[in-house]
């Protein structure tokens, strides 16, 4: 089997951490010089999927060294998280982008980077201390289509949270704006959409299908 080159942390989810397919070798969350480091290694270009990356107190992975690792000849997926967000912009220059985050980029001109950012822990387990917009995003739409939510408040809520900085989109600030809405979510409805929260994830779902699907597989 061709093996894969994972960066990676909070996006692959507990249960998935240290339950990899076989070809799968697990890099920490990239960072400046994360691709360029494989390119010094002695075994010839390969995959490599991009799927989480620190910025701010570290310097995120660059757009250089991605197409640098293309120009050589590596195969880069993008997908979940800073991996969508680099697919999106070197789309052109042969990064392969993968899920529904890369296609919220690809199709919505209003769609930013800091839908997929959130706060958590720098080490293991990742403890997150909010959610990402593109969650809570996919659960307002839900509301509407599912539960009589009206789309006017639904997108006062998703305004009200793209005025804030992404770390304070916690899941109690989400909870509060719908239970101020005009007239409010029921405890009934929230305790429905908590009780099965996980769906609208699809920063991890994503990942799941791409370790289910292995369509670098078909690359190489």
């Amino acid at each position: 089997m061709n093996k894969i080159y994972i960066f990676a942390g909070p996006s692959l989810g507990a249960n998935h951490r240290y339950d990899l397919p076989a070809p799968c070798i697990l890099q920490p969350p990239a960072v400046r010089g994360s691709i360029q480091h494989l390119l010094s290694k002695p075994e010839g270009p390969g995959c490599i999927a991009v799927i989480d990356g620190y910025f701010g107190h570290e310097l995120a992975v660059s757009h250089e060294e991605l197409c640098a690792a293309l120009d050589h000849g590596w195969h880069i997926w993008g997908l979940s998280g800073i991996g969508a967000i680099r697919a999106y912009e070197l789309r052109h220059e042969g990064m392969q982008g993968y899920g529904r985050v890369y296609n919220y980029f690809h199709h919505r001109a209003d769609f930013r980077d800091d839908e997929v950012a959130y706060v958590h822990d720098l080490a293991p387990p990742y403890q997150a201390h909010s959610e990402p917009m593109v969650h809570l995003r996919e659960a307002v739409k839900w509301l509407v289509r599912s539960e009589g939510f009206a789309t006017s408040e639904g997108s006062k809520v998703i305004k009200a949270l793209e005025r804030m900085w992404f770390g304070e989109r916690s899941m109690d600030c989400f909870l509060a704006l719908l239970r101020h809405g005009q007239p409010p979510v029921s405890d009934n409805t929230i305790r429905a959409m908590l009780n099965n929260f996980s769906q609208f994830r699809i920063k991890l779902r994503d990942v799941e299908q791409f370790f289910s699907e292995q369509p670098w597989q078909c690359h190489l």
